[in-house]
């Protein structure tokens, strides 16, 4: 697990962190809340770039979670930064120092969360709304081509799904994760795709 976690966070870093983090800063939000953090790299990256930002994570696995707070001790970034293991499915649980976020990353996790059902994502995501009304969720998911957009272009995402179909992980259309969306509750719905790595940015609230 831990070696998924900072394989996922280096290649993340590359494109989908600076996409959140320039709205983070554009929109000054000084508190965020990184779902599905493994072990912090993502809060890092925008804690270094953005000195006005407290920043929290929770993550289920106690092992990236562990050694991304030894690695926040080399930043110097212990005092700014606080990780938590915890489901997000479980975000009820939040401690009460995250209830007063201003935004909410989580980099492609709910479709791991959609192995469960679809039931099981509206649940997790009622529950963020309900614990912070205010706050803004950045989602960043992989959108599933349809069989002529696949077959024209096929590259990566040929490996990528079948990975995921064997696996019974969820990567479904943008259209999908709309509709997941408003039955979640979200009202704003802003949908940014990037089309040459077949992904999305959603902004929720």
């Amino acid at each position: 697990m831990i070696s998924v976690a900072r394989g996922s966070g280096e290649i993340e870093k590359l494109i989908y962190f600076p996409l959140a983090i320039d709205v983070i800063t554009r929109k000054r939000f000084k508190k965020v809340l990184d779902l599905g953090c493994g072990d912090g790299t993502f809060l890092r990256d925008l804690c270094t770039k953005n000195k006005l930002v407290q920043g929290y994570g929770i993550d289920l696995g106690e092992e990236p979670i562990h050694e991304g707070r030894d690695i926040l001790i080399q930043y110097g970034l212990q005092d700014r930064i606080t990780l938590d293991v915890l489901d997000i499915t479980k975000i009820d649980q939040a401690p009460e120092n995250m209830r007063d976020i201003e935004a909410a990353t989580v980099f492609f996790v709910l479709h791991e969360v959609l192995y469960q059902g679809e039931h099981k994502v509206v649940e997790t995501l009622k529950s963020f709304k309900r614990i912070f009304p205010n706050a803004l969720l950045i989602v960043f998911e992989v959108i599933r081509p349809t069989l002529e957009e696949l077959c024209r272009r096929p590259g990566m995402a040929v490996q990528y799904l079948l990975q995921h179909d064997i696996t019974r992980q969820k990567v479904v259309s943008s259209a999908k994760w709309r509709e997941l969306f408003r039955a979640s509750g979200f009202s704003f719905i802003d949908e940014r795709y990037l089309a040459f790595a077949r992904t999305s940015m959603f902004m929720l609230q």
